[in-house]
């Protein structure tokens, strides 16, 4: 019977690369996922509508978490009143609905910027929980 014979260390050298690049590529989109709650606080000194609406560096506007946020993600309103329209310039799924919520507790108004305070029309699956809007002024808006 003959000894096993083992594979070149070059052979060994260039799987172990291969799976460490197919291993890489896969956290890779998964660090570009995004997140599943967006913040919003407009009383946050660190508040930014450029930021990335995190916890600890929440969007200033709840029209700025509006014009990122993807099905599947949910707006989370820290306490306030809010000046502005929200417009939203996509639709969630039945699957990854889009939800704007106040933080537990929270009473969040928004009065609009001038005639309405959300506008959604033509989309489906956006839900609004929890927030009172002043203004409702035509079909598609709150």
């Amino acid at each position: 019977m003959e000894p096993a014979r083992s594979a070149p260390f070059g052979a060994h050298l260039r799987l172990g690369a291969s799976l460490l690049l197919a291993g890489a590529g896969s956290l890779a989109r998964a660090a570009d996922a995004p997140p599943t709650t967006l913040y919003v606080d407009g009383a946050n000194s660190s508040c930014s509508d450029k930021g990335s609406g995190t916890v600890t560096r929440p969007f200033c506007t709840i029209s700025a978490a509006g014009s990122v946020v993807v099905a599947g993600q949910t707006v989370l309103v820290s306490e306030g009143t809010y000046a502005e329209t929200v417009k939203v310039p996509v639709s969630g799924t039945a699957s990854a609905p889009i939800t704007f919520a106040a933080q537990p507790g929270a009473t969040v108004t928004v009065t609009g910027g001038g005639s309405y305070g959300f506008y959604l029309s033509a989309l489906s699956y956006v839900t609004i929980e929890g927030l009172t809007s002043r203004r409702r002024h035509r079909a598609g808006s709150c």
